[in-house]
């Protein structure tokens, strides 16, 4: 990214949270606004050089904004936007080998309910599975020369001890060191029989006495009910998705082809899915053999009674 024309000075003091005086290497003093509303514990020494950019609005009260300091050797961003335009344009410079490979890259992606991610990365528009979502800190506290997030005691303070993997469910190899586990929307049931069976085996292991596995899926009674071999929707975002099924009584597998159209460029995508759909008797059984010393049956996502009616269901297995 291009940098405009900085102005250097010395950081006088920071106060209200969004304001910050400097001494401009001329000997007049401003004062800046700070575009962050975190501590910036080791952002904020009097004397450390600053530098800051003129923005120039006749619609501000204050016309500077603190962008830099260099409490050491090395700078720190103390604008919380500059480090989403770095990532967005190193990301689509394929600067960053995470997040290389993608044909677009969109900053600002509205999710979920009032949410947006700082950054999406996808193969394609109507693709929802090759997609990465990135949410990019600005990180202004340095302890050892290690950038080091959040610099304050926050709401979600208990996530800073927390430990994130990524793994293949199939490889899974805890033992009794989980409270609880969660699996929503069918993200079980992919692989063969002995296998998805396996993969219980190995969730239930990783729970504690007393822990609970709760699984959230298909209710086959209601697809059976409601079965339709070809639908489509329209989503929010106007791509169309056909949809084409047929359910394999037999194996008890639910086959879905996806074909999804962009309208404004006519651009398609087609997906395949291959995935068990074991009815509710089923998976009481599979989660008996699995090791759960029981498994109740709710609807889902209300938790109240199941019926033929339920769209979803939830399997809660316990462990003794």
């Amino acid at each position: 990214m291009q940098w405009p024309e900085l102005i250097e000075g010395r950081l006088v003091r920071r106060y209200k949270r969004f304001l910050a005086d400097v001494e401009l290497l001329n000997g007049s003093k401003i004062t800046a606004v700070v575009a962050n509303t975190g501590s910036l514990l080791s952002c904020v020494t009097p004397g450390r050089p600053v530098w800051l950019r003129d923005d120039a609005s006749p619609t501000r009260k204050y016309r500077y904004t603190w962008v830099m300091i260099k409490p050491g050797r090395s700078l720190v961003s103390v604008d919380t936007a500059v480090p989403n335009r770095v990532v967005y344009e190193s990301a689509k410079r394929q600067r960053i080998p995470e997040l290389a490979g993608f044909n677009e890259y969109r900053r600002e992606v509205p999710y979920g309910k009032n949410s947006r991610a700082d950054l999406c990365c996808r193969v394609h528009e109507t693709d929802m599975l090759r997609r990465v979502w990135v949410e990019v800190k600005s990180t202004t506290l340095v302890r050892d020369r290690i950038a080091a997030f959040p610099d304050a005691v926050t709401e979600r303070q208990h996530l800073a001890n927390a430990t994130f993997a990524v793994q293949d469910m199939r490889e899974l190899a805890y033992d009794g060191q989980f409270s609880a586990a969660i699996n929503f929307f069918d993200a079980w049931g992919y692989f063969d029989d002995a296998t998805n069976l396996d993969v219980l085996r190995r969730i239930r292991r990783a729970l504690k006495p007393g822990g609970r596995f709760l699984l959230d899926f298909t209710n086959r009674d209601h697809t059976m009910r409601h079965f339709k071999p070809r639908s489509w929707v329209r989503r929010s975002d106007g791509v169309i998705v056909n949809y084409a099924r047929r359910l394999d009584c037999a194996t008890g597998r639910l086959q879905l082809h996806h074909l999804f159209i962009a309208p404004e460029t006519g651009a398609a995508h087609e997906m395949e899915i291959d995935h068990a759909l074991p009815s509710s008797d089923e998976f009481v059984r599979l989660f008996e053999r699995a090791g759960f010393t029981e498994a109740r049956l709710v609807s889902s996502p209300d938790g109240g009674e199941l019926t033929m009616d339920s769209p979803r269901l939830a399997v809660i297995g316990l462990v003794g």
